[in-house]
């Protein structure tokens, strides 16, 4: 698997800083729970984002867009390109093909599960890999 960074900010009080042993055991992934600030230090490089809609629209990212398609998951194939999402009470949903050449990311609502945005992603894993 390839070197998988996952950064997920909090916008929560200081100093916080989360990691998972089971995310931790699974080579070429990097990743950890900061807060925006924290976030901010990183250099994110192209960084693709959805304005996202409480649906199960997918786009499918080959390089940052000048503008936030509405959709509620970015699939990329691209080495380097960074997807974001943002969760209040739904899930992130990060996923990542076993060979770790496609990631998607997923906003997790009720109404975007209930009408099927996890199996869209599943189906562009199976399309592209």
């Amino acid at each position: 698997m390839r070197g998988i960074v996952c950064k997920l900010a909090l916008t929560g009080g200081g100093g916080m800083a989360y990691s998972s042993e089971l995310l931790c055991s699974i080579p070429g992934i990097s990743h950890g729970f900061l807060n925006v600030k924290e976030s901010a230090c990183f250099d994110r490089g192209p960084f693709a984002e959805i304005n996202q809609v409480h649906g199960n629209e997918l786009v499918f990212f080959k390089s940052k867009l000048p503008h936030r398609p509405n959709a509620d998951a970015a699939f990329t194939d691209k080495n380097n390109l960074g997807l974001g999402v943002i969760t209040a009470d739904c899930l992130p949903l990060l996923m990542a093909s076993s060979d770790g050449k496609c990631i998607c990311v997923a906003h997790g609502g009720w109404k975007g599960i209930a009408s099927g945005i996890i199996q869209k992603c599943i189906l562009e894993f199976e399309k592209t890999t």
